[in-house]
């Protein structure tokens, strides 16, 4: 019944906007051109209320993620002016793709490893150093690692491995080529890699043949990068830690993992000749990756010493007119909207009898309002954010806070979903979809509780945003649609 109720009432909404029904800023105003056509029984308001001071915001430093299994890996060491000094470590167990044609005349050459990367962001002038310590502990493949999980628990003071890079980019065509940091390892560790060639774990496997058995014997390593000047900016490079571009995916297939070379010149036999005596000295490779296989623990540290944002962090009282998103553990932004209590407080609620999940059921006051849309909009100040230079997240997500969760509910709504919301250059905005939020609201389905803003990539993105708070002039603005017909209203 309600159903076939609020049909007609979207046929004769459709009859209003054609009509050329004026949406009204500021404060709620009624249009009433177009209504004699309609009969008094039948008699709708369409109301748009606009408001950009009643919300409440304030940043803060994000809660911890997961961080195992990444999409991506950040590395590097970059001076944000704004955000203070951000540091990308990773650590990882290094396995073998197959087993190495080498025998025990191999003799070392040399060994590298190669930390590949097609996008980094920051300067190009910048030197960075690298150090690469041996894993005394071992990773766990089947354990989820929180960002508050300090990895540096399991590296060894003992360095195996030292290197210098300048980020780059270079581009072939609208394709971004891979670049490539080499880092010299120590000829005591790819020594001791070669050594194994021909022993044993417990059970008499080939080390080399079981890769559970390589990895207790080699536990991975960690890649550090070390500071560079303060009065440099330094960069973050963005390398795919564990996984590997196919041909599919890239005009030029790559292989983004982080990987181990180790060269030997090794004596096999010579098969030119009928002599089988006869031998002769060849190039062989060890190769290890950071395969899908491997445990792979990213860190990132954020210091915000001397910065602006550390005299307000996480101040809800806080005066200034930025907020401040950030990735990786970062800075997440918090809003609340006081304007649907104030709302609730005025509506005459009936609706027991109304199912807010059913997805054409949007009334709200037992058939009085009818919400048609809300949408919260957070402008973006793209000179703070450097956006032709640092960029901003493509996606932002907006979720809900429940008043009795100590740790932060991370869903909107009881079902999982997020809101998410689009960077629109034209408006230099994120827009979010409130309306289903709004209507289980006031249906008391959830509370009018805080709401945080991260990025959708909250773990494989070096982006952030400089948003304009409630104390801005912009203001943070709320927008919200519907229809009503004798609704009780209180003063």
């Amino acid at each position: 019944m309600i159903i076939d109720k609020l049909k007609s009432k979207n046929q004769i909404l459709l009859l209003l906007f054609i009509a050329g029904f004026a949406f009204v800023s500021c404060q709620e105003k009624n249009n009433n051109l177009g209504l004699e056509l309609i009969p008094d029984d039948q008699m709708l308001q369409v109301v748009t209320l606009k408001d950009n001071n009643t919300s409440d915001s304030f940043y803060e430093r994000d809660s911890p993620i997961r961080v195992d299994e990444p999409s991506a890996c950040i590395f590097g060491v970059l001076n944000d002016p704004l955000l203070g000094q951000t540091k990308g470590s990773i650590a990882t167990q290094m396995r073998l793709t197959h087993k190495p044609e080498i025998n025990a005349t191999s003799v070392l050459d040399s060994a590298v490893i190669l930390l590949s990367y097609r996008s980094f962001t920051g300067d190009t002038l910048t030197p960075q150093n690298i150090v690469v310590k041996e894993l005394s502990g071992s990773l766990d493949k089947d354990k989820a690692y929180m960002s508050s999980f300090d990895v540096t628990s399991l590296v060894s003071d003992k360095v195996i491995g030292n290197g210098t890079f300048t980020p780059h980019q270079q581009m072939s065509g609208a394709d971004t080529l891979t670049q490539i940091a080499r880092i010299v390892v120590t000829k005591e560790y790819a020594k001791h890699i070669i050594s194994l060639w021909d022993k044993t774990d417990e059970s008499g496997n080939l080390i080399y043949e079981n890769g559970d058995a390589f990895v207790k014997e080699v536990k991975g390593i960690y890649l550090e990068p070390q500071n560079v000047p303060s009065n440099r900016t330094g960069a973050l490079i963005t390398t795919n830690g564990s996984y590997s571009i196919s041909k599919g995916m890239s005009t030029y297939p790559v292989d983004l993992r982080i990987r181990m070379h180790i060269y030997t010149t090794t004596t096999v036999p010579d098969e030119s000749t009928d002599d089988e005596n006869d031998t002769k000295d060849v190039q062989k490779v060890i190769s290890l990756y950071s395969t899908k296989y491997s445990a792979t623990v990213p860190k990132m540290e954020h210091n915000y010493t001397g910065t602006a944002v550390a005299d307000e962090l996480g101040n809800e009282r806080g005066s200034s007119k930025y907020l401040y998103v950030q990735p990786n553990e970062g800075l997440r932004s918090v809003v609340k909207l006081n304007i649907l209590s104030e709302l609730k407080d005025r509506w005459t609620v009936q609706s027991d009898s109304i199912d807010v999940d059913a997805p054409d059921d949007n009334l709200y006051g037992n058939d009085k309002i009818f919400i048609n849309k809300a949408t919260l909009k957070i402008h973006v100040d793209t000179l703070a954010s450097e956006y032709r230079t640092m960029g901003v997240p493509r996606v932002m997500t907006l979720r809900y806070i429940p008043k009795d969760s100590e740790d932060g509910d991370l869903r909107d709504n009881e079902n999982g979903a997020y809101i998410a919301g689009s960077f629109s250059s034209s408006s230099s905005s994120y827009v979010f979809d409130m309306t289903k939020h709004v209507i289980k609201y006031l249906h008391d389905k959830v509370e009018n509780s805080k709401m945080y803003l991260i990025p959708f990539n909250r773990v494989a993105s070096t982006q952030r945003a400089v948003l304009f708070s409630n104390k801005s002039e912009q203001g943070i603005e709320f927008e919200l649609i519907y229809v009503k017909k004798g609704i009780s209203e209180r003063n």
